[in-house]
């Protein structure tokens, strides 16, 4: 994204690209975090349905402390709120929270397979962003073929 917004206005720039291989494990982390499992969604899901009231009135802290009570930095609750949220299950406020919850727990996320296959494409995401850093040749090469497009060849 900021290497397209560099030399917009026509004059000289340059891009550095910063990389360090002990950020890897974090952002393995983060993405950890961006895919709960099935049983988490349903765990997340129960606890709404029959202790909504408590979950409002005491907020999202409460909740996590009894979701994942051993790692209080643990985000999938935000994740899995934002995506019940998208798919229509809560509506209202998760900041501060304040949802009732408006549909049943939709298949797609009861189903580990698929929630499996979108951690396995997002790792390969990340997988793709180091074989680019790693690259020694044409990158913007490397960006054509990464998204199917043909490459002129000079």
């Amino acid at each position: 994204q900021e290497i397209g917004r560099a030399g917009r206005d026509g004059l000289p720039s340059q891009c550095v690209l910063l990389y360090d291989q002990r950020d890897l494990a974090t952002q393995m982390e983060f993405m950890r975090w961006s895919n709960p499992d099935a049983e988490f969604y349903e765990r997340v899901y129960d606890f709404l349905a029959h202790e909504l009231e408590q979950v409002n009135a005491f907020g999202i802290d409460w909740l996590r402390e009894r979701l994942h009570h051993r790692n209080k930095h643990d985000r999938r609750l935000e994740s899995a709120l934002a995506m019940l949220d998208r798919y229509g299950v809560i509506e209202g406020s998760l900041s501060p929270l304040e949802i009732e919850v408006v549909s049943e727990l939709p298949a797609s996320l009861r189903d580990q397979q698929r929630l499996d296959d979108k951690l396995r494409r997002d790792q390969q995401k990340l997988y793709s962003l180091v074989q680019y850093v790693k690259h020694e040749g044409d990158r913007k090469a490397f960006i054509h073929e990464y998204f199917g497009l043909p490459y002129p060849t000079p």
